[in-house]
């Protein structure tokens, strides 16, 4: 489980948050509610539209550890889709 306090931010500005996601967590909440990156990001760092759904642009396997970039507002949301879309992320 990851709670707010356990985020390792690596970049934060007004239209995104990037952290550092370990292996053995959610991306995004499972079916029981269990605790998850996406809600812990959201906890502590909100976005434009209040909707902890609105941020996120990909997800990572459970077992997966990696970057994850988090949306803030509709507008990086947007731009960070279509990037992820055409394969534009590196």
């Amino acid at each position: 489980a990851i709670f707010v306090q356990d985020l390792k931010v690596v970049h934060e500005d007004e239209h995104v948050v990037v952290v550092d996601k370990p292996a053995g967590t959610l991306s995004v909440p499972g079916k029981a509610g269990n605790p998850s990156v996406q809600q812990a990001v959201f906890d502590k760092f909100g976005c434009e539209s209040g909707n902890s759904n609105h941020m996120v642009s990909h997800r990572l396997g459970m077992d997966t550890s990696g970057l994850m970039v988090f949306a803030r507002t509709s507008h990086a949301l947007r731009d960070l889709n279509a990037q992820f879309r055409t394969r534009k992320v590196r």
